[in-house]
């Protein structure tokens, strides 16, 4: 129905969270599931590494639904599968964390 990765710290030569591939089945969208994975890996990141930012890389016309979480834009617009992608931060506030 609905799928989507996480990735520790480190995995990908940086010292953040990152998620990525989100996907739902076409007959499975629009009933939020997309946004129930990512605020459950949002969840499990502020539990198990509430220090570390989070970072993604979001198809550039969806990037909309990133924004009320805090994430932001950084760089320029790239190519990925043939469509236009951004990599998007939420830099988490450590002193709120203690």
């Amino acid at each position: 129905m609905a799928y989507g990765r996480f990735f520790k710290p480190g995995h990908r030569n940086e010292q953040a969270v990152s998620f990525g591939r989100f996907a739902v089945a076409k007959e499975y969208r629009g009933r939020g599931l997309a946004r129930e994975i990512f605020q459950s890996f949002l969840g499990y990141s502020a539990t198990h590494y509430p220090e570390a930012d989070i970072i993604l890389s979001a198809q550039y016309y969806i990037r909309a639904f990133y924004e009320p979480y805090g994430f932001k834009c950084m760089g320029d617009i790239y190519k990925e599968a043939q469509i236009d992608h951004i990599k998007m931060l939420k830099e988490i506030d450590i002193s709120l964390t203690k």
